[in-house]
């Protein structure tokens, strides 16, 4: 056998060990690739499960809160109505006793108690309102927290591309080498044929 061809032989045995090392990374990519959809998948399954109940359960809370800040403030509407009414009663009183300076002052101190509590019922409201926007300032944070659970969903299909762009790229090498392989085996044959003419001679 001659160094060429005994060359040939070790270029095309060195060229099967590239092969089967490229299979054998091929393989590991598809477990990897197949591993990492998997628990993508999974996990944003289970993301999305969690941050569906918790968003449930958030807009519950929240609209609960809601229903309490609204019957408070029904709760204070009223008062100020009676407050209102007992100032109404308080004027008619005052005109009736001008005359009596006991029952006058007696009067106008009521009447001062009622603007306190006018005022402390409108400090209710507006902390009722103070509230109630902080609790639709959280119903819009939920809403955006899904914003970003589809941009996470986002990337893991952009990897999952470069992934089959990686496979591709194996593919193409292995074919590569399918052919310079099958390049190698024509010229061994023809390596091989002169050699089978002088022994026959």
């Amino acid at each position: 056998m001659s160094k060429e061809v005994e060359y040939g032989q070790i270029v095309i045995t060195r060229l099967e060990e590239d092969i089967k090392n490229l299979q054998s990374r091929k393989d590991g990519l598809d477990t990897q690739i197949q591993a990492s959809q998997k628990r993508s998948e999974d996990g944003l399954n289970l993301e999305k499960s969690d941050l569906q109940k918790e968003r449930n359960q958030l807009r519950k809370d929240f609209q609960q809160m809601k229903n309490e800040l609204v019957a408070e403030q029904d709760s204070v509407e009223r008062q100020l109505q009676q407050l209102n009414d007992r100032e109404q009663s308080v004027v008619k009183r005052e005109e009736q006793v001008k005359d009596a300076n006991f029952w006058l002052e007696k009067l106008q101190k009521e009447r001062y108690e009622i603007y306190e509590l006018r005022a402390r019922a409108k400090e209710i409201m507006d902390e009722a309102k103070t509230r109630e926007a902080e609790v639709n300032e959280g119903l819009k944070n939920i809403d955006e927290q899904k914003g970003f659970l589809d941009n996470r969903e986002i990337g893991i299909k952009k990897t999952e591309l470069e992934w089959h762009d990686e496979m591709g790229k194996l593919t193409q090498e292995s074919k590569d080498l399918k052919l310079w392989h099958s390049d190698l085996d024509a010229r061994e044959k023809m390596l091989s044929k002169p050699k089978q003419e002088v022994i026959s001679g």
